[in-house]
């Protein structure tokens, strides 16, 4: 997906984009499974940014502590 990715601990938005995959979320932890990211994720406190690069397979992202 080409676009900018915010979480919060009521789910996942998606402002865009293409997204082929199964995504969990809860207060903690971004869990996608399987799918082809096309993407660089870089993340921070408040959310979750995609730039560029790659990503294939299972992603866990941990968001804030």
């Amino acid at each position: 997906f080409e676009s900018l990715v915010t979480v919060d601990d009521e789910g996942l938005v998606v402002n865009g984009g293409v997204f082929e995959s199964l995504v969990t979320v809860d207060d903690d932890v971004l869990v996608v499974n399987g799918g082809v990211f096309e993407s660089l994720v870089t993340v921070d406190d408040e959310g979750l940014v995609v730039n560029g690069g790659l990503f294939e397979g299972l992603v866990v992202v941990v968001i804030g502590t």
